[in-house]
Parts: structure tokens; sequence; C-alpha cells
């Protein structure tokens, strides 16, 4: 998208898959079901990924035994 042509390091996709692969760090800030069913371990080719979860969306013991640094926030 042109709006982000201006913003060093930030990339615009239309997918949720695509956007994370290649990424080190996410961050969920919706509860929508598009968000709660993404396979990290499946798209992420990332060994130092990092998930902020700000809305507790998903199981902090299932990510973290993925390999994922996992951080939810107001736990």
């Amino acid at each position: 998208k042109k709006e982000f042509s201006k913003l060093k390091n930030v990339n615009f996709s239309y997918s949720i898959q695509e956007s994370i692969k290649g990424s080190h760090l996410v961050i969920i800030h919706t509860d929508w079901n598009d968000f709660k069913s993404i396979n990290f371990k499946k798209i992420s080719t990332s060994k130092n990924l990092k998930i902020y979860d700000m809305r507790n969306i998903f199981s902090p013991k299932k990510i973290k035994a993925q390999g994922f640094k996992y951080f939810g926030i107001g736990r």
C-alpha cells in the first residue's frame, strides 16, 4: 500500500500468513477468529520469533512449547 511506502522496515500484506513469514515480532491486538487459528510453527521459520498477545487468545504453554517467546499482556 502507498501509505506504508514512506515508513522504513514496514511492509503491508493482505494475508496473515504472508505477514508472519520472515517476521521476528508479531503483535496480536485483536481476538478475531482468523488470528486465533494461526499455526506459528507451520508459518514461521524464525528461531527468534517473539509473540506479544495483547488479547490473550493463545495458551502460553502451547506457544512456548513450539519454541517461540510468548508474552501474554495483562495475565
